[in-house]
């Protein structure tokens, strides 16, 4: 595969055990430096309740945390972020992540693919219509985040010192569609031309 994705990562517990079986005696750790090489990237992305929480309510910079801690040098774990969440949190959790980067100098991606924002109806079992954001609006919370990223930056490089900047993976998750990715390249490709 091109990529391992371990996403919609609801607490620290599923954290650490995905944490332990990239790192157990036949993980990655114990592996020559060229078939660790060959394994290829990993990232884990949060499910979070709010603008600072995770699913079962620890603080997102505990995950964080706990991640670096078991991979300081991004070796195993090559990007994180979130998912599956409202839209409404992702410059908040992003912010979040990317102020984290920095205070640890981390050279980990940061991906984030929140759901449109519609409301879901465990007694109906089905989405409230009309809960969430149009196409247009989700690709302009996007590109908020991304500029979010990269303000905690640029914020921090304001004495000289270099900082390389994380690449930032996006998309959208539950009830987006081609429309709304398609929306997503489009407000992107505005941004950039700028």
């Amino acid at each position: 595969p091109d990529c391992i994705a371990f996403e919609t990562i609801p607490c620290i517990d599923e954290c650490l055990a995905i944490l332990r079986l990239l790192n157990e005696p036949r993980g990655l750790t114990q592996q020559k430096p060229e078939e660790v090489a060959n394994f290829p990237p990993v990232w884990i992305s949060f499910a979070c309740q709010d603008g600072q929480r995770l699913n079962d309510g620890h603080l997102l910079t505990d995950a964080l945390d706990a991640i670096h801690c078991a991979d300081p040098e991004a070796n195993i774990v090559h990007a994180i972020g979130v998912n599956c969440c409202a839209c409404k949190y992702v410059s908040s959790l992003v912010g979040t992540i990317a102020r984290h980067a920095i205070a640890k100098e981390s050279r980990r991606a940061i991906v984030f693919y929140p759901n449109s924002g519609e409301v879901w109806n465990a007694e109906n079992e089905s989405w409230e219509i009309s809960t969430g954001e149009n196409e247009c609006s989700f690709a302009s919370i996007v590109s908020d985040a991304i500029e979010i990223i990269d303000a905690e930056l640029s914020s921090r490089c304001s004495g000289g010192e270099h900082i390389d900047v994380p690449m930032k993976i996006v998309g959208g998750c539950c009830r987006t569609d081609p429309d709304t990715i398609a929306a997503i390249r489009m407000q992107i490709a505005k941004a950039v031309t700028q």
